[in-house]
């Protein structure tokens, strides 16, 4: 006869082998390529052009369908429209394996995100993050979900709303030693602060983001946390400090971005008064198209050739400043914040909605 302890473990060990047997058994090959996709994205595509979905279960197809979506997510090739984003999270909400559905939920997010749908995206987000906390055993993908929705959000000038995702995604990435991740947190909260125009509150977090990318030796954020630490300078009017972060970047063997960085320097040139190399990082940056930069550079060199009494020629460029001003302007209209903001609070209504029905389906 079993005694109550010996009677607890046997329910316990009955219930893990119950749940085990529930799991979905998939390909090993996909298996494989889920866990390659992490570390090396090229190679899994690879595997995954050469593996043969002929005569393969539908629960397979469907993995392996999820799985071209988060290489090519990896690869920087996110091209899926919202309809294929709403067909893949409908399969495996309708017919898909359960531990993966918080992984469809993600991926379906990212392409809506990447397609500026951000009424859905916040919506797969919420329904992704319902389900990761409910089940707590997937930090690594909830900071995910958590730092995806803070870019929705700081794009959106509602930057509370983002530094609070941003911590959230910190504290899980610090919890399973994610020293990337933290990376990425701490500068993502330097860039809430410094979009609300708080840039001394942002200084800290990157400052700390920068030191953990010294430690990790990881060069790329290293430089991506000094353009933000130079774009702070600048903007507080403390230009040496700005020169020292900033200009090295120029000199990179591989840019990281080449707008930002010829951006920031051509105005650290022109901060220093060096006008010679600032018109002429303001002309390159006109001729990459971008509207926001354009726009700004137009301005500078209308400036410049006002203070060098040459006003056809500054003319000419407030003008087009002008013109570009308004594009840029209407684009991020007010209407828009005020459409995000209230999208916001539906998503919170729809997550409650969601919890509910997954309680009363249980």
């Amino acid at each position: 006869m079993l005694t109550g302890n010996k009677l607890n473990l046997f329910f316990c060990t009955s219930l893990i082998i119950l749940l085990s047997s529930c799991r979905q058994q998939y390909d090993k090959s996909l298996v494989h390529i889920d866990s390659l996709s992490d570390t090396n994205a090229d190679s899994a595509q690879s595997l995954l052009t050469a593996f043969d979905t002929t005569a393969v279960p539908t629960s397979d197809l469907m993995y392996y369908r999820l799985l071209q979506i988060k290489v090519n997510d990896k690869l920087d090739s996110l091209k899926y429209s919202n309809e294929e984003a709403e067909q893949l999270v409908t399969n495996f909400e309708e017919k898909g394996n359960e531990q993966l559905l918080p992984t469809a939920y993600y991926y379906g997010g990212r392409i809506c995100a990447e397609n500026k749908n951000a009424p859905q995206a916040l919506n797969f987000f919420r329904k992704a993050e319902t389900l990761l906390k409910e089940h707590d055993d997937n930090p690594a993908l909830l900071s995910k979900v958590y730092s995806q929705m803070g870019y929705l959000f700081v794009e959106r000038r509602m930057y509370d709303e983002a530094r609070n995702c941003s911590q959230k995604s910190y504290e899980l990435d610090k919890s399973i030693n994610d020293t990337i991740g933290m990376i990425y947190n701490l500068r993502d909260i330097g860039i809430s602060y410094k979009w609300a125009d708080e840039e001394k509150k942002s200084i800290p977090f990157f400052r700390q983001a920068r030191q953990l990318a010294t430690e990790s030796r990881n060069s790329f954020l290293q430089n991506s946390v000094d353009m933000q630490l130079s774009s702070v300078f600048i903007d507080i009017q403390e230009i040496d400090s700005a020169r020292k972060y900033g200009l090295p970047l120029l000199y990179e063997r591989d840019i990281i971005d080449t707008i930002a960085t010829i951006f920031t320097v051509s105005d650290i040139y022109y901060h220093s008064h060096q006008t010679d190399s600032a018109e002429f990082l303001f002309k390159k940056l006109i001729m990459m198209g971008e509207i926001e930069a354009s726009s700004y550079a137009h301005q500078k060199l209308a400036e410049i050739y006002m203070s060098g009494n040459r006003m056809s020629d500054a003319l000419k460029h407030y003008q087009q400043y002008q013109d570009l001003k308004y594009i840029s302007e209407k684009k991020n209209s007010t209407k828009e914040i005020a459409q995000a903001n209230s999208a916001y609070n539906y998503q919170e209504k729809e997550a409650e909605n969601y919890q509910l029905k997954i309680s009363n389906e249980r």
